[in-house]
């Protein structure tokens, strides 16, 4: 908090707060020897995310200090993405990439911050797949072709494949779970049509701003629509003399 420039009055408030703190662990109806809180955060305190984040912030702040490494967009350099305790480090290459890498994990070490090599992993974005090798301390890190980073499919060819086709199978599971409103006969067809609009279509949505579509995408998104409406308005599909009818 001093780093951030929080006044003195406020930062001596909250070390008196975790001064001589203790702790027990409630355990089949009774309560474990007292121990002294030593790391960590009180359970239920309001400030804990943003003490966290005031950390997270001084670490990369220290890590990535006067760093020209990164990714030019519009004129801006930017060489690291953040939300809560997930970091996206972006480089130019595995070199400048390696750099980022280290200087982050000796000053999170610093803090008593722990990057954890296991759930750390790479991408390279480009046409054709490149074969990278970075390290975090003394472990190779995984390269994979595609993750989920906030809820979107991140591939490194960047296009939005895979990641309308998990959004349109993660709705497919809402409107199969909301199977007997669809048939009810007691609901109109505006709440249903209100139910799809909030629950169903915001999650075949979400993310949207980032897609690059094409044609078959928007045709899928179309098919999964309509397949929607058709439940909601009683309409079944069949073929007839080898021509579809509704």
């Amino acid at each position: 908090m001093r780093f951030v420039g929080y006044e003195e009055k406020i930062v001596r408030l909250l070390e008196a707060l975790y001064q001589d703190t203790m702790s027990a662990v409630r355990v089949d109806g009774g309560l474990s020897e007292w121990f002294e809180t030593v790391v960590g955060v009180m359970q239920g305190c309001v400030l804990s995310p943003l003490v966290f984040n005031l950390m997270l912030k001084a670490v990369i702040a220290l890590a990535l200090e006067d760093n020209e490494i990164g990714v030019n967009i519009s004129g801006i350099n930017i060489s690291n993405l953040r939300f809560a305790d997930d970091i996206c480090l972006t480089a130019g290459s595995s070199k400048d990439l390696q750099q980022l890498v280290g200087k982050v994990y000796i000053t999170s070490n610093r803090f008593g911050l722990k990057v954890s090599s296991t759930k750390t992993e790479m991408q390279c974005i480009r046409r054709e797949r490149q074969e990278m090798k970075i390290k975090l301390g003394s472990s190779d890190l995984t390269q994979c072709e595609q993750f989920v980073y906030l809820g979107g499919v991140i591939s490194e060819d960047i296009s939005c494949d895979l990641d309308v086709a998990r959004r349109t199978g993660l709705a497919a599971g809402i409107v199969r779970n909301f199977h007997n409103i669809w048939k009810a006969n007691d609901i109109s067809k505006l709440t249903k049509v209100l139910l799809y609009q909030t629950l169903v279509r915001a999650i075949v949505l979400y993310y949207l701003e980032t897609w690059t579509l094409k044609k078959e995408h928007k045709r899928k998104l179309r098919v999964f629509k309509m397949s929607v409406l058709r439940k909601i308005c009683g309409i079944k599909k069949e073929i007839v003399n080898g021509t579809l009818k509704c």
